[in-house]
């Protein structure tokens, strides 16, 4: 162990280890700074749907730490994660997601329109979506998008309904079978 009274020639044993302490605090600091650094990861891509129609997505990498976690027992002899922030969890089966969707714009004769992407984790293995994702129907009013997200398991379908400059979504399920 280093002599720490080098640094602090008159201090008592006590503040010596105070010393270290904070020495070694520091340290530990800087590493989980570094490393959530990591587990913060953004990607964005953007998809043509259609001649005027972009979707733009953002998939960040899913930390833990930021989030309440809730499990269930299964009764099958196995406990399951079953809801992140007190809300349903799609895309994963059953396990801490790795990512989330965090936004999806649909940018549609250049006005923005959000998508509510509450509970979506895991959209594909990539973490950036892909245009075979995704299908766009005109309607009568407006359009129709379904969306279908998988990384391999948890299979989910959504639905949106656009209406102007407003999104609706109508529908998010398990698609497992």
């Amino acid at each position: 162990m280093k002599d720490w009274s080098i640094e602090m020639p008159n201090a008592p044993y006590s503040n010596r280890y105070a010393l270290f302490k904070m020495k070694q605090t520091t340290l530990i600091f800087g590493i989980l700074i570094l490393t959530s650094q990591l587990f913060c990861q953004v990607n964005t891509t953007t998809i043509d749907l259609d001649s005027n129609i972009k979707l733009i997505s953002k998939v960040e990498t899913f930390n833990p730490l930021h989030h309440e976690i809730d499990s269930c027992d299964t009764g099958l002899g196995w406990i399951a994660i079953c809801l992140i922030d007190n809300k349903p969890i799609f895309g994963t089966d059953h396990e801490i997601p790795r990512s989330q969707l965090i936004e999806l714009v649909v940018l549609m004769n250049g006005q923005e329109i959000k998508l509510n992407v509450d509970f979506m984790y895991n959209p594909n293995w990539e973490n950036n979506l892909r245009k075979d994702q995704f299908e766009l129907k005109k309607e009568e009013v407006g359009f129709s998008l379904w969306g279908k997200f998988s990384d391999g398991a948890g299979t989910y379908e959504v639905q949106w309904k656009i209406i102007k400059d407003k999104s609706f979504r109508l529908l998010i399920m398990d698609a497992e079978n």
